[in-house]
């Protein structure tokens, strides 16, 4: 049996944990913490399928929180959750590596459409984590073929 996927859900504001905890709990292997420095340490210490991260924290505010994750953890963007409906706001997120979003209160409210989203982003993500992984491969070995044609 496959373990369920593993997500990590930074956010501070406990009704929306609760939310996220009912609607994912049975599907993800869920972690939840409520700053970005507890976040950033939980993704140091463990590798997570998907990260889902509030942008507005206690510790940290709107663009500099998805900063600050992906700067200390490129390999890993997360998916914002956030209130803020403006599109502009949203693609500049996408825009800056984001993986993806949702919006509370409105792309929450049914569980199974929400975790019909998830694995798609999940998917996503591990599609984008393979491809990496093929590159690094590729390189690796045009870089040990090319070394081997020099020295031969």
């Amino acid at each position: 049996m496959n373990p369920k996927p593993s997500i990590l859900l930074i956010d501070d504001d406990e009704e929306d944990r609760l939310l996220l905890r009912s609607a994912l709990g049975d599907v993800f292997d869920l972690v939840e913490v409520g700053t970005i420095v507890d976040g950033l340490a939980m993704m140091a210490q463990a590798r997570f399928d998907l990260v889902l991260l509030d942008l507005t924290l206690p510790d940290s505010d709107r663009e500099h929180t998805l900063g600050r994750v992906l700067a200390e953890h490129p390999d890993q963007p997360p998916v914002i959750v956030t209130g803020y409906t403006q599109p502009d706001f949203v693609e500049r997120m996408l825009n800056v590596g984001a993986r993806g979003y949702f919006i509370k209160g409105r792309d929450d409210k049914d569980g199974q459409v929400l975790v019909s989203r998830l694995n798609q982003l999940l998917n996503h993500a591990q599609s984008a984590r393979k491809l990496g992984e093929a590159t690094e491969i590729i390189t690796r070995t045009k870089q040990e073929l090319e070394t081997d044609f020099l020295t031969k």
